[in-house]
Order: C-alpha cells, then structure tokens, then sequence
C-alpha cells in the first residue's frame, strides 16, 4: 500500500475531512479508494464497533474511513522528490490481503448479537442525493455493512443497479449515516455475506500494487 497526502472535501459528519495521510487499496484512472491514518491521540482505541487495522510503524488506518479519493484532491506536498518516493513506499511488510481481511471481518462478517437497530441495515437499498462528483448521478445505494458497525454512526455502501440487481463495488466507501437524508428503498437481507467479503477482497488484491 502507498501513502498520499489527501482531503475528503465531501464529507458530512462523522466522515474525515481534514488533510491528512491515507494508505490506498484500490486504483482507478481518475479516483483511488484509501483508509485515513489514525491521529495520535486515537492509537489503540476501543471502539464497540471495530477494531482499526495496525501498521509495522505502529500507526493505525481507520477501517470505518473507506474513502473514495479523487486524483485531483491528492495534495501536492512541498517535499523534495526523495521525500515524495518514501511516502509511496509500501507499509513494511503488510500486505493488502491482511488490509482486507480485517475490514471484511468487522465492517461485514461481524455477527455478535446485537439489539439496537439504526436507521441503516445491512442489505438496505437506499437513496439520498450524494455531494461526491463520481456518485452525484447515482440514485441507489446498497448497505453492505452489519449492525455492529453501525453503532460507529458509519455505514459501508455501494452504488447498486435496482434493474439487474449488479453492486459497483469499484466505488465502496463508508459514510455517516446520520449526516444523510437517506429514504430506504428496499432490503435484500437474503444476500450472502460470505460473497460480499469475497468480492470487497478480490477488489482489493487485484490492485496488489497499489
């Protein structure tokens, strides 16, 4: 995984929005999908929701952050070319299946019994008017993360096709919930989580470069 200098600037709520460094796990043309690195003060939190995935630097990224990132809000340091290479260096010796194992654990297979229930569920189909350029035109999302994590104030969504039932995981990405006027649609609870992780980690290893 690289790291960048970056700046969710469409964020609500609980979402990150400040600068900050971010480990990308997938690259597109024109976006990449990244974690944001913890501040110091959030190391080794306890958080009921999730448990964030630890560096070999001993720093943290925030696997509740999934953050579509587009190329032009990549922030340009003013750092010497040599400084530029350390930051796309590869974090040690982690590797991005590791990355996505954790996420997939937590953000989608997590299944302790839980009683309270949010105003998102897992396999809702929602919509509300997203502020993001690559999502503004989607109508439809599908929640893909589990009730435990949602008590983060965070959900994991996709853009979903309603007419062939197809989930554009290219743009997976986390937001909070509460910050949005979402109306569901429908529940395609029958979905199969397994496959969900499956797909979510095939995603992340074929851009093993990254």
């Amino acid at each position: 995984m690289k790291e960048i200098q970056a700046k969710n600037l469409y964020g609500k709520g609980h979402e990150q929005q400040k600068k900050r460094p971010y480990a990308v796990v997938y690259e597109s043309k024109n976006y990449c999908l990244a974690f944001p690195k913890t501040t110091k003060d959030k190391r080794d939190k306890e958080y009921p929701s999730h448990k964030n995935f630890k560096l070999p630097d001993e720093n943290e990224i925030m696997i509740d952050q999934l953050t579509i990132i587009l190329n032009a809000n990549i922030i340009a340091n003013d750092l010497s070319d040599f400084q530029i290479q350390l930051q796309q260096l590869k974090y040690g010796d982690t590797k991005i299946d590791l990355v996505a194992e954790h996420f997939c654990q937590y953000v989608i297979l997590q299944n302790k019994k839980f009683k309270q229930t949010f105003q998102v569920q897992f396999g809702d189909i929602i919509e509300f008017k997203h502020s993001h350029p690559l999502l503004i035109n989607q109508q439809y999302f599908i929640v893909l993360s589990n009730g435990v994590f949602h008590q983060s104030k965070m959900c994991c969504i996709a853009p979903y096709n309603r007419e062939n039932g197809n989930t554009d995981y290219s743009l997976l990405h986390c937001i909070d919930f509460e910050e949005r006027k979402i109306v569901k649609i429908d529940n395609k609870e029958c979905l199969k989580k397994d496959k969900i992780a499956d797909e979510i980690k095939t995603l992340f290893l074929g851009n093993q470069n990254v």
